[in-house]
């Protein structure tokens, strides 16, 4: 079965309700992530993973509000509409 395709010729995200809900620290693990795999880590790692345990730790809604090390749009990996929007040139 194929997914219906928008007025550009790409496929459709699937609708908000049926898409899952990213974990609420998902952008804390990317930004652990890329903390890990960036060219200028230096520093970054220790602190990266201090937020992120304290993201897991901390009750919903009482996230840590220091700023991303290394992403610069944390959204991007907490919106789903977002995360699961196809991308130019990748197939699902």
């Amino acid at each position: 079965m194929s997914q219906p395709e928008s007025e550009s010729g790409s496929t459709a995200a699937p609708p908000p309700k049926k898409m899952p809900r990213p974990h609420r620290c998902n952008a804390r693990v990317e930004d652990f992530v890329q903390s890990l795999v960036t060219v200028e880590w230096s520093g970054k790692i220790q602190p990266a993973w201090r937020l992120l345990r304290q993201c897991l730790k901390s009750e919903p809604g009482q996230e840590p509000q220091e700023p991303y090390l290394v992403i610069k749009d944390p959204q991007a990996y907490l919106d789903p509409a977002r995360m699961y929007a196809p991308r130019p040139g990748m197939e699902r």
